[in-house]
């Protein structure tokens, strides 16, 4: 049985602060974030008689939420990942770190361009995984994808960052060095 459309309306207070930062960690702006909490509080209470009461709200609206996000950047063709900096210090920690040398060449602006060059869906992974903290379970849960398929797509995102970033690191290493 679902929610009654006040019931849904008070969950959706209760946990809005933990949706707007979410939204904000994947988009990486403000203005983005609101267009998503917006868009997905819409979708949610245009299906809130669909959510089963006694099971967790707070994740069934991440769910549509982390969907959102991947449609929203689908239709835009861009990428704007969590707060530069925040997202360079969460993909030094990644499993699939660069070497201590890249990093001191690597700017904010450099993760920005390699998240543009993966696919969406490694990216939608990476963000939730590596930028956002979400388990691959928990990333899985939320985008609706079998485990597996998170898992290859967090892994061959990692290196595929770790390429284009590497690449990049030695770009300014070598404009470093004719600078002197």
């Amino acid at each position: 049985m679902g929610l009654a459309r006040g019931e849904f309306e008070s969950l959706l207070r209760q946990h809005f602060d933990a949706f707007y930062y979410a939204a904000l960690d994947m988009s990486g702006n403000p203005a983005d974030a609101d267009d998503l909490v917006q868009e997905t509080a819409m979708k949610g209470l245009r299906r809130f008689d669909t959510f089963k009461a006694g099971t967790d709200f707070k994740a069934w609206m991440m769910t549509i939420l982390a969907n959102t996000y991947i449609d929203l950047y689908r239709r835009r063709r861009r990428e704007k990942p969590a707060a530069d900096e925040d997202a360079v210090e969460s993909l030094k920690e990644a499993e699939a770190a660069l070497r201590p040398a890249d990093l001191e060449f690597l700017l904010p602006e450099d993760v920005v361009r390699a998240l543009g060059r993966i696919s969406e869906e490694q990216r939608a992974a990476i963000v939730l995984v590596d930028v956002n903290g979400l388990t691959n379970e928990e990333a899985a849960h939320a985008l609706g994808w079998p485990l597996g398929t998170v898992n290859s797509r967090v892994y061959r995102g990692r290196q595929q960052l770790k390429g284009v970033l590497r690449r990049l690191a030695d770009e300014h290493r070598t404009l470093g060095k004719e600078s002197r």
